[in-house]
């Protein structure tokens, strides 16, 4: 994969240098390489890292160039540095350079560029802060004319499951989809426009601006969270909904594996009951503690349930049935309490492909394909479905290495954890 990215970015480069006259005109041509990457210069970029590629490109195009031995790439980019990018952007592709003059503050040249030049529609109160997903979108989109971002995917105005056709940004998010320099962060293409964006994120979006064989062509699943109306008991999906604070929680419970044990540990959530204990499974739900026994003695208003990984090589049909008798008698214990199953989370491309420790292949086609009978199970069974998978994966489909845990499992990093557990805060019944 990595070579022939390199060989799509030679060619660009070849192309591009070859088509560029004395006096540039403007166009992608204009963007060029200034540095040469070194293999390891940068201590937090991997050959394995999903950014490499974006990282080694950026960085001899000129236009990001690390803190000294680290690119900082989960780092958050700030308002006056996004600014400084998209000038230098749209400078290049109009001009073929990019040369500003020092000043004080630092990033007065670019703020002023971006306010000439209509990249920057807005003020804000501190230039130094972290920047937002859907602020850095609509600078960017900013850089360059629609006409150097011409649409290769086909999405309607209401397609992005968190960005509303009528949203602050919608028409640059949109823009931006359509021209595939973004494509969201899982299968359903949601965007999250209130996170902070990465340095990482940053680098593969705007390599995806210089180079048009780089911008991604895809296709998003629906009928996912987005579509359902949460005013009624409308199953099985959930909506995003604004974030929960941990009162939420305060007559919850959560039942299931290790994961659940993780989640006690890491998530930060205080106020909710756990009832996790390694290898337990729809068939075996109590464990060597007698969880299941032990939550059935309570009285809850919702019960989250995680379970699905120890059950990986038995027969869908086995495991959705175990799995509905298990939600009858949490129900029969607790008349009236609302139900979450929780699909299975996923698992990073290298576990996927090869296993953990143990020789067990988490695939995440066998992963994708239980959750869907998960979820028609939540048809069935009348309880809510709660998508814990595609949130948690990256652009490529799989979990990032950055919340894998230690053992090469389905087992999280503390931010894998903590990233879940947004999830739940912000994916409810009302």
């Amino acid at each position: 994969m990595k070579r022939w990215l390199t060989f799509l970015l030679c060619a660009a480069l070849v192309c591009g240098c070859c088509a560029l006259p004395a006096a540039a005109s403007a166009g992608l041509g204009n963007f060029r390489t200034t540095a040469t990457y070194r293999e390891g210069q940068f201590g937090d970029v991997k050959q394995d890292d999903w950014y490499h590629d974006n990282v080694a490109a950026v960085y001899e195009l000129g236009l990001m160039i690390g803190s000294g031995s680290d690119f900082n790439a989960q780092g958050n980019i700030t308002v006056a540095e996004a600014l400084t990018l998209c000038a230098r952007i749209h400078s290049i592709y109009r001009t073929g350079k990019a040369q500003f003059s020092g000043s004080t503050p630092w990033y007065q040249p670019y703020l002023d560029y971006c306010r000439d030049h209509n990249i920057l529609s807005k003020t804000f109160s501190d230039y130094n802060a972290a920047l937002n997903r859907r602020d850095f979108a609509m600078l960017l989109a900013h850089s360059m004319p629609a006409s150097a971002l011409p649409a290769i995917n086909e999405l309607s105005d209401d397609a992005v499951p968190d960005v509303g056709a009528a949203d602050e940004g919608a028409t640059e998010i949109y823009r931006l989809y359509r021209a595939g320099i973004l494509r969201g962060g899982d299968a359903y293409g949601s965007f999250k426009p209130g996170d902070q964006i990465t340095r990482a994120e940053v680098a593969a979006m705007v390599t995806r601006m210089a180079y048009r064989s780089l911008r991604l062509k895809f296709e998003l699943q629906s009928g996912g969270a987005p579509v359902v109306d949460t005013s009624g008991l409308t199953y099985p999906d959930l909506a995003l909904q604004p974030r929960v604070d941990d009162s939420f929680f305060a007559n919850a419970a959560m039942l299931g594996n290790s994961l659940v044990q993780g989640m006690k540990l890491f998530s930060g959530i205080q106020n909710m009951r756990f009832f996790g204990v390694q290898s337990t499974s729809v068939f075996r739900p109590d464990g060597a503690e007698a969880v299941f026994g032990q939550l059935l003695q309570g009285r809850y208003d919702k019960v989250y349930i995680e379970y699905g990984i120890n059950e990986i090589g038995y027969g869908t049909a086995s495991i959705v049935s175990a799995y509905g008798g298990i939600i009858d008698r949490i129900r029969q214990a607790m008349p009236g309490v609302e139900i979450y199953v929780m699909s299975l989370t996923p698992v990073t491309y290298r576990t996927s492909t090869s296993g953990n420790a143990s020789g067990v292949v988490f695939s995440m086609n066998t992963i994708r394909n239980l959750n869907a009978a998960l979820r028609q199970m939540c048809i069935d069974k009348q309880c809510w479905y709660l998508d814990c998978c595609e949130p948690l994966c990256d652009g490529t489909g799989y979990l990032p290495e950055y919340y894998m845990g230690w053992d090469n499992s389905p087992h999280l990093a503390v931010s894998g954890y903590q990233a879940w557990a947004e999830v739940l805060r912000t994916h409810y019944h009302a």
